[in-house]
């Protein structure tokens, strides 16, 4: 994935994403693995900004468990 300089809320910099044409929307197209401990309360931050985006349906973010891949949350559309 292509790092930009450019656009970025803080740091150096952000991930750029760019589709130019038509893409799969069952396509997961992002994906992080983060190890978390068991009975304990976690809040997941991020940011997100979109130009110019036409689509029949917008991106959103999921969490889900990677073992059972049970939806644990998802984000509002961005």
């Amino acid at each position: 994935m292509p790092l930009d300089v450019s656009e970025r809320k803080e740091g150096a910099q952000s991930l750029l994403l760019e589709w130019k044409g038509n893409a799969n929307p069952a396509l997961q197209v992002i994906s992080q693995l983060i190890q978390l401990q068991p009975n304990t309360r976690y809040r997941i931050n991020f940011s997100a900004r979109t130009s110019e985006i036409v689509t029949g349906g917008l991106p959103v973010v999921v969490v889900s468990e990677a073992e059972s891949g049970r939806k644990l949350g998802e984000s509002t559309a961005l």
